[in-house]
């Protein structure tokens, strides 16, 4: 998720570099194309995953916002991109991160409303991994580690341990059946 956003950056001036990225990306896709979301019938809790790399684009200095929703312990919802400004901390970074994480729940609270799919009587908790942008707050936001954060997929580039780790986390599995077509029901 992350090499993707990243290389849309150099869409306009590719580089070899760049391709060479792009076929190794191309690459993984192919290898994982069994692996697919499994929906499983675990509770109807929302929550929310969010981080984002301090400066991480090192020609403009803007950070990168990434956040992933959960419901029934499967991905419903993801987004990876560039701030709009600079952070001056990483804790700036992290609190406009959960900024925009904090706006996608609201609309997704308001979505599933409309299917009785959340208990409205439930705070959506939001998960980073800054202690001081969770201080900040005044809505449901929980610390995680960095090493448990999920929305690392999206704002970083990972080891295949972490990023592996991570997959299973938001409910990206190995498809038993293939995907074409196909539904899979797990009840688990």
């Amino acid at each position: 998720m992350y090499a993707v956003s990243a290389l849309s950056c150099f869409n306009d001036n590719p580089k070899r570099s760049h391709w060479l990225s792009a076929k190794r990306v191309l690459r993984y896709l192919k290898g994982t194309s069994n692996i697919g979301l499994c929906f499983r019938d675990t509770g109807d809790d929302l929550t929310g995953y969010t981080d984002s790399d301090w400066g991480g684009d090192i020609v403009d200095r803007k950070s990168r916002t990434g956040f992933i929703f959960k419901l029934s312990n499967s991905a419903i919802s993801w987004e990876s991109r560039k701030q709009k400004s600079v952070a001056i901390s990483s804790t700036e970074a992290e609190y406009m991160a959960l900024t925009e994480a904090t706006r996608e729940a609201v609309y997704l609270r308001r979505f599933l409303n409309k299917f009785d799919t959340v208990a409205e009587d439930r705070a959506t908790k939001i998960y980073c991994d800054n202690q001081s942008a969770a201080k900040l707050g005044i809505i449901g936001i929980c610390y995680m580690p960095s090493n448990e954060m999920p929305a690392d997929l999206l704002t970083k580039s990972l080891g295949r341990p972490s990023h592996n780790a991570h997959l299973e986390t938001i409910g990206l599995t190995s498809a038993r059946i293939p995907l074409r077509g196909g539904v899979e029901n797990n009840n688990v």
